[in-house]
């Protein structure tokens, strides 16, 4: 018997005269507090597929969704992650992959500074021939060897670029310093918290298993006529209430893995 059919069973007992009427207004109290619960998760579930649709996406790139019915029935197996492997995955960083593209261009300027403050140095070879009337044995040929050293008149302008780029080169060097302790907090965070949210899984899937049991022991007392309605609603109060904790659980991890996947694909998330 679902909550609606126990509901009219109680609305018939109520006007028969068989319950006090306070009994039907603490079950629809119940059924209210359930149906919270499921509209506090879809909530939930709404901003999640806001979060996700930034990089949870299908093959054809529009952004998939995920409902209520297909969070309960997920797996835990399915929403495992691997085993975390750091340098390979701060490789797959795109940000880094464009500050080390930055950081290599700025590099060539400082470069291009350096060699604009050398001083040019020319070597030339001549030779001339003297070519006049007279004598052959009398006639010489002659070579000159030039070395021309030219000192940069403008060497400011060398220094400016060199010391621009350094100052360029150090702040990038910070920021990719930083941009790697960022990625590496926020996968030892998505590890922890995928490890917490697969033990309150399995937790609460228990606590599941147990209420049911609870539940279907009560019903059968008050069946027999040794148990009291109220202790019905409760027994089922708390199986509903492990039922959503097995839920917002699940959701939890779906973001935790998501995020994981996306970090590791070169994908930028924030927290």
């Amino acid at each position: 018997m679902n909550s609606q059919d126990r509901l009219d069973a109680i609305k018939r007992k109520v006007k028969q005269g068989g319950l006090a009427r306070i009994y039907l207004r603490e079950n629809e109290q119940y059924i209210l507090k359930r149906q919270s619960f499921v509209l506090k998760t879809e909530k939930k579930i709404f901003k999640l597929n806001q979060k996700l649709s930034l990089f949870y996406r299908g093959e054809d790139a529009v952004p998939k969704t995920v409902s209520l019915a297909e969070v309960k029935d997920l797996k835990l197996g399915q929403l495992a992650i691997p085993e975390m492997n750091i340098e390979q995955d701060l490789l797959n960083s795109l940000e880094l992959a464009l500050l080390k593209s930055k950081l290599n261009q700025i590099e060539l300027k400082y470069e291009l500074g350096e060699n604009s403050l050398l001083p040019k140095l020319d070597l030339k070879i001549q030779t001339s021939r003297n070519s006049g009337d007279g004598d052959e044995s009398l006639q010489e040929t002659e070579n000159k060897i030039i070395l021309a050293l030219e000192i940069p008149i403008e060497r400011n302008v060398g220094q400016g670029l060199r010391n621009a780029s350094m100052a360029q080169i150090r702040s990038i060097e910070m920021k990719k310093k930083y941009l790697k302790e960022k990625i590496y907090s926020n996968l030892l965070e998505i590890k922890n918290k995928w490890l917490i949210d697969s033990k309150l899984i399995k937790n609460y899937e228990r606590e599941v298993e147990i209420s049911k049991t609870l539940e279907r022991a009560e019903l059968r007392k008050f069946n027999q006529g040794v148990s009291d309605f109220f202790v019905v609603n409760l027994r089922e109060q708390n199986t509903a209430e492990a039922r959503i904790s097995v839920a917002d659980a699940k959701l939890s991890l779906f973001q935790t893995s998501q995020l994981y996947k996306a970090i590791t694909s070169g994908i930028t998330v924030s927290f």
